[in-house]
This record gives C-alpha cells, sequence and structure tokens, in this order.
C-alpha cells in the first residue's frame, strides 16, 4: 500500500502537514506516493510545496482539489486531520491514520480509534514524527488490517443516513397523529 494521501483540515493552522512529510520521509515501503491536499483556507500561499525541499518519493500536491472521493478512491491509506473527513474516509473505506487537530475532534477520533475503522495518532502536539512515520508504515504493510478497518468504516458509514433520519422522522409524525405537521414543514 503506497499511495498515501495527506489531509490536514481546510486551514492547517498549525502546519501538520510538515509533520506529516517529515514522518514520511521515514516510512520505507516500496513505491511510496504521497498526495498532499492543502485546504482553501491554508495560510501559506503558492509555493507551497517549495517550502519542504525533495523527497525520495513523489508528492503531488493538490490546492482544494473538487473531487475529494476520486482522491480517496485512488488512495491505500490517508493520514488526515480528525474533523468531519474522518466520516468520509469511513464511507469511502479508506484506512486512515487520524490526528487530533481540535478539541472537537477528540470523541470521533477515539470512538472510530477503538472499533477499529481507523488508527488514533493521538492530540497533534504530543505526536511526533518518528511515531507517526512508524504507525503509517505498520499501516501499509498490513493488508489484513486495512481491508478490516475499510470493511467497518463502510459498514459504520453507508450513505443512507439521511434516507433513516427522514423515514425516522415520518414514522414519528405518522404514530403522533401529526400528519399535517409534516407537510408543514
Amino acid at each position: 500500500a503506497g499511495k498515501i494521501l495527506v489531509m490536514m483540515g481546510s486551514s492547517d493552522a498549525e502546519n501538520q502537514i510538515g509533520k506529516v512529510l517529515q514522518a514520511l520521509s521515514e516510512v520505507d515501503v516500496p513505491g511510496l506516493e504521497v498526495t498532499v491536499v492543502i485546504g482553501a483556507a491554508h495560510s501559506r500561499g503558492d509555493g507551497f510545496e517549495q517550502e519542504f525541499g525533495s523527497f525520495k518519493f513523489p508528492v503531488r500536491w493538490m490546492r482544494d482539489p473538487e473531487d475529494m472521493s476520486e482522491l480517496m478512491a485512488k488512495a491505500d491509506v490517508a493520514v488526515s486531520a480528525g474533523g468531519s473527513t474522518c466520516w468520509e474516509l469511513a464511507f469511502m473505506g479508506l484506512p486512515g491514520i487520524l490526528i487530533i487537530t481540535a478539541p472537537n475532534q477528540r470523541k470521533a477520533v477515539e470512538t472510530l480509534g477503538s472499533q477499529g475503522i481507523a488508527r488514533n495518532a493521538g492530540w497533534f502536539v504530543d505526536l511526533d514524527a518518528a511515531t507517526l512515520g512508524r504507525e503509517v508504515e505498520l499501516l501499509a504493510l498490513d493488508k489484513a488490517g486495512r481491508t478490516r478497518m475499510s470493511q467497518k468504516g463502510r459498514a459504520l458509514v453507508d450513505g443512507l443516513g439521511t434516507t433513516r433520519v427522514i423515514e425516522s422522522k415520518m414514522l414519528s409524525t405518522l404514530s403522533s397523529g401529526s400528519h399535517s405537521q409534516m407537510f408543514d414543514r
């Protein structure tokens, strides 16, 4: 599994992309290729990639791409901030290593980690590049583990949640005898 997708949120205020790239420079995975997604609100301007120099593997830089699902479908492993993207990763069946970059991400990342859907790399401040590099390498070399994570993610987020919420609301409204309320909204 050599295709790594790196996404650290729209702004990446703490420059976690740099830490992830440093970690990946120590990874020993044959055929490693990295795609780095730079969010629309990232504080750095054009020329971002020159800041990091060269790597022993190809790096593709993408600023605010239009089709994230396509990038996820082509990747083997993601390294991502633990925001709402973690649910998209689960839906796409893309095994991920999630980094908590904001307090509101902690519960989701911990839950996904404990259920074996993703790996919880912890709070970004406490995470060092060497530890992250080992986690990426272990996951990239563990095909059975990636397969389990992918299956569990797709089982959790099947894309039918909106339909279930609407059906539940309709049943609730019908069972309460408030038929007109359903159509008034």
